[in-house]
């Protein structure tokens, strides 16, 4: 059985959790997006409107 070196922990330190962190940023883009692009498509009153 092959043991991990110590290269590996580096490796996760400095290029995974930058990767990790730019995939949940460009997430978190495309969410802002889909919420500014449905807000301008429903009415304001839509959920009032549909309650009564």
């Amino acid at each position: 059985m092959r043991r991990k070196s110590d290269g590996s922990s580096a490796f996760c330190q400095l290029v995974l959790y930058a990767i990790e962190a730019c995939s949940n940023l460009s997430e978190m883009y495309v969410a802002a997006g889909k919420n500014d692009y449905y807000a301008e498509r429903i009415p304001l009153g839509f959920s009032a409107q549909r309650l009564e």
